[in-house]
């Protein structure tokens, strides 16, 4: 980790290498007009990679507000969508902050009602950084309320998990109106971390990704010059699922597409890969936007 000026290099796998700014440049596309929900941390507001005319708040949920003091929030919502170093930068970001830290997790009928409440302010995709083993009461909650978004034409995707050796997928990476998202290496192979379920749809890029952050967590916020101008490298299924909600912004900004629609493009246009038996999928928005 580190606190270093944005530069190519630092970009330069999961930007150039999977065709993004030609997808920005020659297209014209950089996800305008679509509205990315993330559901996790919350946000660092402040950060220069935001600002207010970019960031809608959802609802609260319980207690909690929107301010990030873990950090995740802020680097899933900068890979998706910041202004300079995001998959889709013109994008319009929704904030929904469901739990406060890992330790705290997130409970069923909170993430329930945030996915409800996003899908009603106008979400286009919403990005699930989160899972667990959850009781089936728990599962149908949540389940009902990706349905409800799936019904209302909104792509959910979300991470599959982080752990090693492990071929059971998280909830609700493995429900079935989710995309589930698996993370690749900058040799686009799958990483040790990720959990090779059956149920995993796409891997994109997850590992030494330049980000936006906090640097106090779970601290209050300074709202200093440092504190809004810091990056991390991170990694994770966590980083790899909002890269995929970036893409499907910048298809939906450029073609209409029902979230069975987005899926088989994402399939279809993917690259096969293998290691030890698994065959696994890469994200290719080369091949969606048939850039060559």
């Amino acid at each position: 980790m580190g606190n270093e000026p944005i530069n190519q290099d630092s970009l330069q796998w999961w930007h150039n290498n999977f065709g993004l700014p030609e997808i920005w440049g020659a297209k014209g596309i950089r996800g305008q007009g679509i509205k990315i929900a993330i559901l996790d941390s919350g946000i660092n507001i402040n950060h220069v990679e935001f600002g207010k005319n970019k960031v809608i708040y959802s609802k609260k949920q319980s207690d909690k507000d929107p301010i990030d003091r873990f950090g995740h929030g802020t680097n899933c919502a900068s890979v998706a969508g910041a202004k300079e170093i995001g998959v889709a930068p013109d994008v319009e970001l929704i904030i929904g902050k469901v739990y406060n830290s890992p330790g705290d997790g997130y409970y069923a009928d909170e993430l329930s009602e945030a996915i409800r409440n996003v899908v009603k302010l106008g979400a286009n995709v919403i990005s699930l950084s989160l899972g667990g083993t959850t009781d089936q009461k728990d599962k149908k909650l949540i389940g009902d309320a990706i349905d409800f978004a799936f019904d209302n034409q909104v792509v959910v995707v979300a991470a599959i998990g982080n752990k090693v050796n492990s071929s059971a997928g998280l909830f609700p990476g493995t429900y079935k109106n989710c995309i589930s998202i698996g993370s690749i290496n900058e040799s686009r192979e799958i990483s040790a971390f990720t959990i090779k379920a059956s149920e995993l749809d796409i891997c994109a890029p997850g590992e030494n990704i330049y980000a936006a952050s906090i640097k106090y967590k779970f601290k209050e916020h300074t709202n200093s010059i440092e504190e809004n101008t810091f990056y991390s490298i991170v990694e994770g299924t966590s980083i790899a699922t909002p890269f995929v909600a970036g893409v499907i912004a910048l298809m939906l900004s450029s073609k209409k597409y029902s979230p069975s629609d987005i899926k088989k493009q994402l399939i279809e246009n993917s690259d096969s890969m293998e290691v030890n038996g698994f065959i696994y999928r890469v994200i290719n928005p080369k091949k969606i936007f048939n850039i060559r």
